[in-house]
């Protein structure tokens, strides 16, 4: 708000100092003029009026204050060259008025230095010229005179620019002030609305009072650009009264009384205010042609005093609402604590569970591993029994051809013994010759029957080996289906394994996943607890401020009911809940309305409840 006075000041200033500029320049004629009738030179006179007001054009463009006191220096230089066009002319004495009201226009500028500045040229003006060139400024030629008359000039320049400058300075502290109150209220309100977002609940309800005191606010403004509108109405009836004190010189002195009076009265009014006395009034009736000025002064007071009486009440709400935000904010950050003592517990017994599902898993895992293995083991098992089984039908195989081999030496014992029956008949039938050959025949008769006996032995003994290999294929196969059910029972067992390893993993990952949104909700709530500590920090932060603004605001004398001080309800025991009646906001606006809501807010209700 400080930077809007300032720049709204800025802009008036500029304003001004072309509107000055534009006044130098209409009084170029008049300089003219009084070189024509006092039979001077036009020519010189209008090049130095020219110059001068050239001057003021260059400091028009100029920012700076600088560029303001151009501006004065090229009105104050119209007023030296009609005194100087008006020499060895008896009007020449009289242009001196034309400083002292030229003076009083440069307070159109707002700036006190170049009432000082000013005050300074027409000083160095009058003495340099007393000395120097007398006739360019007295139409008497004695030096002491001269002097005594430019010593009387300044001590009247001196005393006048005291009182402008004097003036200029209180309406500026008197705008500063108001800015700076408007700026503190502003200030507040911001402050307010930064720590009352974090608590959604009370929003609403700070921003109405911001609101409120946004509206305060702008009361506060329009009251103080009304009291610039009429201290700008004073400067043009000043100004006024002095460009008729120079048409009008029969009422100069009823003119300057009524000026006196109205700017001491002013100037009393704006003492009081400095002072905070906004139920300061302007009682004494002003001149019919002051009057507006009055009543407009008085007007501005009573909106400045109203406006001061609304921040005030606005400020006790504000007290009130951020006291309830910080019960519901120191309450719910002992609940955030609480809770985050149980999400620490809940996770260390997550990590336990998933410590343990890790455990599971392993085991799952080598069980899985033991099966498998098992599982190649049978399977190698199975590949030994086939084996074996072939093994045993080649054996099967190998007893039917030793048993055709058998066969084959049976008869060829059948034979050789028949060939041997037969040898031993016609061994017989020789008689002495053939008893040789009898006996010959009746061992190779002999060795037939025990190759046929040896043969059959051979052939009980295949008999019996091939009933053996049945028997033992029989059980090589029933072993191999037996390991075939094994392989089965493995591969089943191995499948319940992996899903069990499977599940395993997965419920070890979704509680590793549980315990880190566990560990993650955990920081949350340490954070949100700490948010809520920072808040309460922040809401007693500014609830200090309130109080210092009511604080600011009674030292103000704002009428009936100013003495009310702006009261913090006191807060309950420590570790005692606030109850819904202290945690439910004031009431602000119509108190019918009020009558008819529910007794507590819903909101603390909920921020109860959390």
């Amino acid at each position: 708000m400080t930077d809007q006075l300032t720049d709204t000041r800025a802009t008036q200033q500029v304003q001004a100092a072309h509107q000055l500029v534009y006044g130098s320049v209409a009084l170029i004629p008049f300089t003219l003029l009084a070189a024509w009738i006092a039979d001077n030179s036009v020519l010189i006179m209008g090049g130095a009026a020219v110059l001068f007001a050239a001057v003021g054009f260059w400091g028009a463009r100029l920012r700076a204050v600088a560029g303001r006191i151009y501006v004065g220096m090229g009105l104050i230089g119209q007023a030296i060259c009609i005194t100087a066009a008006l020499s060895d002319h008896a009007w020449q004495i009289d242009s001196h008025m034309l400083f002292f009201a030229l003076l009083a226009v440069c307070i159109y500028l707002s700036e006190p230095i170049v009432i000082l500045a000013m005050a300074g040229m027409i000083a160095v003006h009058h003495l340099g010229l007393s000395v120097l060139m007398p006739q360019l400024a007295y139409p008497s030629s004695d030096t002491l005179a001269n002097l005594e008359r430019t010593a009387l000039h300044g001590v009247i320049v001196v005393i006048e620019a005291a009182v402008l400058w004097s003036a200029l300075r209180r309406q500026i502290a008197a705008e500063e002030d108001v800015a700076k109150i408007g700026a503190q209220a502003l200030a507040s309100a911001d402050e307010a609305r930064t720590a009352l977002a974090n608590t959604e609940t009370a929003q609403a309800r700070v921003k109405s009072a911001l609101r409120e005191a946004e509206d305060a606010k702008t009361t506060a403004e329009a009251a103080r650009k009304e009291a610039e509108s009429e201290t700008e109405k004073a400067r043009a009836a000043d100004r006024h009264a002095r460009e008729l004190e120079q048409v009008e010189r029969d009422r100069k002195a009823k003119d300057e009384a009524e000026i006196t009076m109205v700017v001491s009265a002013l100037g009393a009014a704006l003492h009081h205010l400095s002072q905070g006395r906004l139920t300061s009034k302007i009682d004494d009736a002003f001149p019919t042609k002051y009057e507006d000025l009055r009543r407009d002064f008085n007007l501005a007071s009573e909106a400045l005093q109203a406006a001061m009486i609304l921040v005030k009440d606005r400020a006790g709400t504000i007290i009130s609402d951020v006291f309830a935000i910080e019960q519901a904010a120191d309450n719910l950050a002992r609940r955030t604590e609480a809770q985050a003592a149980t999400l620490e517990e809940t996770t260390a017994a997550i990590s336990q569970i998933s410590e343990h599902s890790r455990t599971t898993s392993v085991n799952a895992q080598e069980a899985s591993r033991s099966v498998g293995d098992a599982k190649e083991k049978a399977a190698v098992s199975e590949r030994v029994v086939q084996n074996a089984i072939g093994k045993m039908h080649k054996i099967e195989e190998s007893s039917g051809e030793i048993s055709k081999i058998v066969r084959l030496i049976e008869d060829i014992a059948f034979q050789t013994n028949l060939l041997a029956l037969n040898a031993g008949v016609e061994a017989a039938r020789a008689g002495e010759a053939g008893r040789g050959f009898s006996v010959v025949a009746s061992e190779v008769r002999a060795l037939a029957l025990r190759s046929s006996e040896a043969a059959k032995e051979i052939a009980d003994l295949i008999a019996t080996s091939r009933d053996q290999v049945t028997d033992g294929v029989r059980l090589v196969r029933e072993t191999g289906a037996a390991l075939d059910g094994i392989v089965a029972a493995v591969e089943e067992i191995s499948g319940h394994v992996t899903v069990i390893d499977s599940s395993s993993k997965e419920q070890s990952l979704g509680i590793a996943e549980s315990s880190e949104a566990m560990k993650h909700l955990e920081g949350v709530t340490q954070q949100n607890a700490a948010m809520f500590e920072e808040t309460n920090s922040v809401t007693q932060s500014l609830a200090q401020q309130a109080q210092h603004l009511a604080t600011a605001i009674g030292s103000f004398e704002i009428g009936s009911g100013d003495d009310t001080p702006v009261h913090r309800r006191t807060p309950p025991a420590s570790g005692s809940k606030a109850t819904k009646a202290e945690v439910a906001m004031p009431v602000v606006g119509n108190t019918a309305l009020a009558l008819e809501a529910p007794q507590a807010d819903p909101a603390i209700s909920d921020w109860e409840n959390f």
